[in-house]
């Protein structure tokens, strides 16, 4: 720690460089660019630190002591045996403005702080107006009327010599600058201009470049961004090996268009972790010849939490490309609202790995591509709210595809048609007026989920299996109408509840139902002991077992099916006394989505019922021979002693064919007549009590099926 205050003797040394330096104009100016400081680090006792070394941060502030800085730059500095350091202010690693754009003819200050590191912290060592204008300074700037060429914090490229008129070679200029920024980890700053760069320039940890914009319009002439102008070889332009770096507001061409192999961007994590590379407003064109952006993992290394916003992609060989081999991963890493277009695609996106990795609202939409716009060849990626286009793609050419064995992938939005291809187990959320892809089946598929019909030991629809085991059924808990089985397992028995083998839901032949997903709640008071399994294709898989803590926990889980899956829940007691478990609403579905713990719903396939079925009933007083039943129900209480001749025999009031309706007759005497609309046996004339039972023929006309005098 430091005194803040600033040394006597210090100022005097400032006022006399000043001063010295003014009073030597008196012959021609020539324009400068720097002048020397004296200052001196002391303790917190006011004595001098010898051979002090820390960063001295160097800030000339404007409009008086309390004004904004208008230039601030750092020194790495070692003091003398007296602790004094000799600055050369404007010969630092600029973080703000230019010294050449100071307005010299303003009361101007100098503050200088001193602190351990770049970074901080710093304490003030001194305050001191300059009195004496460093004249040159003054007239430079004044002679050419100049602005500061970088407008935000960082270090400048034009201040180490880039050129950025398209045809000098300001590659040298772009690497001596990442490599001062790299001393403090800054910002590197790219004026509006074109920057023609010759080789691949490798950004390390910490730094990110920011230009001026991709342009008004990107490529045009004039121009009027941040452009990169690559003409160099089969190599990335830039190379992110780095975490927390990245680069925004800039557009990147290939000058050759596809001449060699470059790539514009290349996140490249061997033998390491990159993390949170963060890409923003980039505009990358004509890298015909290779990948606008390739993504790739090798050695043990990582890629992840990368943020990538507005990445434009404007002709390319493959826009982006995921890549990861047997030892790394590329996961958990985000792109939003990025375009991809033009010619030349042979991929539009190419994943060879990685999962997690997600597209937000991403445009995919060359003419055509060549092997597809969105190919899946191994591992998962999220996408949501997509657009993939292709005007002129060949109907032999998928827009999309997912390729043999890649599986979890859950992809939604929009398309123009095309050929959709899943070849592994994925769910695509894409349709269109020309194409569409189904979706497997989420609902529940069991039979008797409810656990009805419990009589003999037996239960409908389920076998349990296991030596000793006892079976009850209880009333529902969690849901209405869904029974509680417990089961009670002696010690050291294994015991399987499981759907029969005739009512196991059939496997259709289809990629995107080779995925199960089955479980139950459970509730027990064991830990480790209940779960689910089933067969899969490398063999037996089970589920976390349930915790133990006698709570209602949904046990199961999501695995490749096998040949034959036989999906049971599972209890091995292991406890050494008998051992109580209680399931409820078991689930079995395929596909991606979860499973809905609800009962299996009647189709119009048909099905079975386990529980009470319910219908309505209507109580009715027919007043004349027409009558007409509401709909609400299909038996009817008949009062009174009404002749019916007709029912429901208008064309809006009429059942459906095969409407069964029951007429229930509280009184005696009422009459039912046999004529054309009404076809029965015989006439019927009730006693109280008695039934009709009529079947709909859906043309307003009726036949009896049964009646009960």
């Amino acid at each position: 720690m430091y005194n803040a205050t600033f040394p006597k003797c210090v100022r005097i040394a400032c006022w006399c460089v000043l001063l010295g330096w003014s009073l030597a104009f008196a012959r021609p100016l020539m324009a400068q660019h720097s002048f020397k400081f004296e200052t001196q680090v002391r303790d917190r006792s006011g004595q001098p630190v010898p051979f002090a070394e820390g960063v001295v941060r160097v800030s000339i502030l404007e409009k008086g002591k309390d004004g904004v800085p208008s230039f601030v730059e750092l020194h790495r500095a070692r003091a003398n045996d007296c602790g004094t350091v000799t600055l050369e202010v404007g010969g630092g690693t600029p973080q703000w403005g230019s010294l050449d754009a100071v307005d010299w003819s303003d009361q101007c200050y100098l503050l200088i702080e001193y602190g351990p590191e770049a970074s901080g912290p710093f304490e003030q060592l001194g305050l001191s107006e300059i009195s004496a204008v460093p004249v040159a300074l003054y007239a430079a700037a004044a002679g050419t009327g100049s602005t500061a060429v970088c407008s935000g914090m960082g270090v400048c490229v034009r201040d180490f010599g880039a050129v950025g008129d398209g045809v000098h070679d300001d590659t040298d200029a772009f690497i001596k600058a990442i490599d001062s920024a790299n001393l403090a980890g800054h910002r590197v700053i790219i004026p509006a201009g074109v920057y023609r760069l010759t080789k691949e320039i490798a950004i390390p940890d910490g730094i990110t470049l920011v230009g001026e914009g991709p342009g008004s319009e990107v490529l045009g002439t004039p121009y009027d961004g941040s452009l990169i102008w690559f003409d160099g070889g089969a190599e990335p332009v830039f190379q992110l090996t780095c975490s927390n770096c990245g680069l925004r507001e800039l557009a990147i061409a290939d000058a050759n268009v596809g001449a060699t192999e470059s790539d514009g961007l290349a996140i490249l994590a061997h033998n390491r972790l990159v993390e949170s590379v963060r890409i923003e407003r980039v505009h990358l064109a004509n890298f015909t010849g290779g990948t606008a952006l390739r993504m790739e993992a090798t050695g043990s290394g990582g890629i992840a939490y990368a943020s990538i916003y507005d990445l434009r992609i404007r002709n390319a060989g493959r826009g982006i490309r995921i890549y990861q081999d047997a030892t790394s991963f590329v996961n958990s890493n985000s792109f939003y609202h990025g375009v991809i277009s033009g010619g030349g695609f042979e991929y539009g996106v190419l994943v060879e790995g990685g999962n997690n990795n997600v597209f937000h609202g991403m445009v995919i939409e060359p003419p055509s591509s060549t092997q597809g716009h969105l190919v899946v060849r191994a591992g998962e990626i999220q996408g949501r709210d997509i657009r993939i286009e292709g005007t002129a793609q060949p109907a032999t050419v998928p827009l999309v595809l997912f390729d043999t064995g890649t599986s979890h992938s859950v992809v939604s939005g929009t398309y123009s048609g095309g050929l959709t291809l899943d070849r592994g187990a994925n769910f695509l959320d894409f349709r269109s007026g020309k194409n569409m892809d189904p979706a497997p089946e989420a609902a529940n598929l069991l039979e008797n989920a409810s656990f009805h019909g419990f009589a003999n030991g037996q239960l409908p629809y389920w076998d349990v299996i296991g030596s000793g085991v006892s079976v009850a059924v209880l009333p529902p808990e969690l849901a209405e109408g869904h029974n509680v089985l417990k089961l009670t397992v002696p010690p050291g028995v294994v015991c399987d509840l499981k759907p029969s083998a005739l009512f196991v839901p059939r496997l259709m032949n289809r990629p995107e139902y080779q995925w199960i997903n089955f479980g139950a709640y459970v509730r027990t008071a064991a830990a480790g002991v209940a779960y689910t399994r089933y067969n899969a294709p490398a063999g037996i898989a089970a589920s976390t077992p349930h915790p133990g803590d006698d709570n209602w926990h949904f046990i199961g889980m999501t695995a490749r099916t096998g040949a034959t899956p036989d999906p049971r829940i599972e209890v091995n007691n292991t406890t050494g006394a008998p051992l109580e478990v209680y399931v409820t609403m078991p689930t079995l579905g395929f596909g991606q989505a979860l499973p809905t713990p609800t009962a299996k719903p009647l189709t119009t396939a048909g099905g079975i019922l386990t529980g009470t079925l319910t219908t309505g009933v209507v109580e009715v007083a027919p007043s004349g021979p027409f009558v007409v039943l509401p709909r609400e129900g299909n038996i009817f209480l008949i009062d009174g002693t009404p002749t019916i001749s007709r029912i429901n025999h208008s064309l809006p009031d009429r059942f459906p064919k095969g409407t069964v309706i029951v007429l229930v007759f509280n009184d005696a005497g009422a009459n039912v007549t046999n004529n054309p609309y009404i076809v029965l046996k015989s006439g019927f004339t009730s006693t109280a009590n008695a039934s009709l039972t009529l079947l709909s023929n859906g043309d307003g006309t009726w036949r009896e099926i049964g009646r009960n005098l």
